[in-house]
Order: C-alpha cells, then structure tokens, then sequence
C-alpha cells in the first residue's frame, strides 16, 4: 500500500467515526514521503501522539494554490469536527513558482483563511536564502494574524543524519523532528500519552 492509499484508507476510518480528528494539509511532507512507512511520517506520529483520527488532505507535489483551491474546500465539505489542522506547504512552490511575489502572496492568503485553530510549519531553510525570505515573511503574517506556526526551520539547523536517501524529504528522524515541533506548539512532549504511560513510536 502506497502513502496515498494509506491514508485514503485512514480517511474512511476517521470519516465514519464520531470522535474528533487530526486534519493534514500540504504536499508530500504531509503525506510522510521519506519515512519507512507513512505511520512513521510527522503526520502519523502526531496521530499516535495525540490518539486521533487522520483525516489527511494533502498530495504529494502540492504548492499554496492546491491547498487553498482543492484541500481547504475538501475540508469545509467534509463537515468533521477537528481537534487539530496542520499543514506543511510551500517548498514546491520555490522550485517551482518563478514569481517569489507569487509565492508570497499565495501565504499570505493561506494565513488568512486557515482555520483558527490551524498551525503551519515554517520551510527547513538552511543553505536557502528563499526558503529564509519565505519563514520571515510567514512569521510575520502569523504574529500579525495570531496564528500559531511549528517552527521546523528553527530546528533544522542541519539536515545530517535527517534527509531520506532522495535528500529532499525527512528520513524517520527528520518526520520525528517535525512531529517535535508541532507538538512543541501545542504544548505536548513527544511521548506524551494521555494515561501517563510514555512510549516509543
């Protein structure tokens, strides 16, 4: 079973409950491209730290238009009740989007319109001067919006010992990096479990 069919699989479980559900939004980050397997991407790991459904809305190759255009909708149509919305987005749309305002604007428009209780990942950003230019501009339009980001860059000084054998994508221990950093936003140690019990995922 591929990323993609595993967490359609997921989807259908999460959709067919009653409990509340982690929503993933992004590009292939989101979907753990570069961990063994996806329950070992930040995604899966947030699922197991949190014990929540996924409902997990991203696609590999996505940029900032995809997710305001298709994942946003797909997730207002959906009608679930979210415990949480996270989101990793924007690092094809450096590769890919010639126009740097393009860019720009596009974040500024998924600040905006995120969900309240939505966090957005900040870019790794080292040995990038765009990717740089990209994180201070959204943690500008965060603090100007309240909304809360998990700061990767901040803690990806370096990808040694991180980056899948692509180097592109976290390997296990970079999704774990990941997973720290959103759980750092919300307050939770990493092995956190609700009955006291600490366990490794």
């Amino acid at each position: 079973m591929d990323h993609a069919d595993y967490w359609r699989s997921e989807a259908h479980r999460a959709l067919a409950g009653e409990r509340p559900v982690l929503v993933a939004l992004g590009d292939s980050i989101a979907q753990g491209i570069g961990a063994s397997t996806p329950e070992f991407g930040y995604v899966g790991l947030l699922s197991r730290q949190l014990q929540l459904p996924v409902l997990n809305l991203s696609r590999s190759g996505a940029r900032l238009a995809d997710v305001l255009d298709e994942q946003l909708p797909a997730l207002a149509a959906s009608a679930v009740e979210t415990r949480a919305v996270i989101c990793t987005v924007g690092s094809n749309d450096l590769l890919r989007e010639l126009r740097f305002t393009t860019t720009k604007r596009r974040m500024s428009q998924l600040v905006e319109v995120l969900p309240d209780q939505a966090i957005l990942a900040t870019l790794p950003d080292a040995g990038s001067l765009l990717a740089k230019r990209l994180n201070r501009h959204l943690r500008r339009e965060a603090a100007d919006h309240g909304r809360a980001i998990a700061d990767v860059a901040a803690k990806l000084g370096s990808w040694r010992g991180l980056a899948a054998s692509d180097q592109f994508h976290p390997n296990d221990a970079g999704h774990r990096l990941w997973c720290h950093a959103f759980l750092g936003t919300l307050g939770i140690g990493m092995d956190h479990q609700p009955d006291g019990e600490s366990r490794e995922p």
